[in-house]
């Protein structure tokens, strides 16, 4: 299990959650039609990935970073049409090397080790430093948005799964739709994820035990 730095000092903020709708099963197709695996490429908002846990499992519990391929392959697990995984990718934010480069190097050492696998890239963009010393994350929702829609309209995939909360990329999954994607959400426990009610998107509900298994090794982060 691979800690981000970014993970330890980065400010909670209690994520704005919502009960997820919950499609009729049915709409659900079984297995592949044609006999071919769905090619999946997953989309991980790791700030929200690490903030919703907390909400959803409790501090101590909710504390570690889960490893991105892990949670990738935990959510096609959950997937009732035949899968293969194709691209994990990672949103995250990056300290500026000059206020604080210890935590730079360590998110580009973080970043190095979980692209080794070759499945995952990790996207990071420039932390936003704000005047009561904390920082946020700023564009990565419009990062992962623009990825999003590339992977679309690449004619490598059949399917997107978007962890996250950020109702702003709605629209992002609305083009993925009209690009003949399926768009799919995942979330930790039974809030979260963003739904298109209009297209009875599925959202994946990752349980207390897939979080563990995705962080079943490594130390609590900032749990005493």
């Amino acid at each position: 299990m691979i800690i981000s730095p970014l993970s330890r000092h980065v400010r909670t903020i209690r994520p704005q959650l919502r009960l997820v709708p919950t499609p009729d099963p049915q709409d659900r197709s079984i297995g592949s039609t044609s006999g071919v695996r769905d090619r999946v490429d997953v989309f991980l908002d790791m700030g929200y990935v690490i903030r919703s846990a907390r909400t959803a499992f409790g501090w101590r519990v909710g504390s570690r970073t889960p490893d991105p391929l892990a949670t990738a392959r935990e959510i096609l697990a959950l997937r009732y049409r035949s899968s293969e995984l194709g691209t994990v990718h990672v949103f995250d934010g990056l300290h500026d090397p000059d206020r604080r480069p210890l935590d730079h190097h360590r998110m580009l050492d973080w970043k190095h080790q979980v692209e080794a696998s070759g499945e995952v890239i990790v996207h990071l963009r420039p932390l936003q430093y704000l005047p009561d010393g904390g920082f946020r994350q700023k564009e990565v929702d419009t990062s992962l948005a623009f990825a999003m829609d590339d992977a679309a309209r690449s004619g490598r995939t059949e399917a997107i799964v978007a962890f996250t909360g950020d109702r702003d990329l709605l629209p992002a999954a609305r083009r993925v739709i009209a690009a003949d994607v399926r768009f799919e959400s995942a979330c930790w426990g039974q809030r979260g994820g963003i739904f298109l009610p209009e297209e009875r998107t599925w959202t994946h509900r990752l349980g207390r035990a897939a979080y563990q298994r995705c962080t079943a090794t490594g130390e609590f982060g900032d749990a005493a």
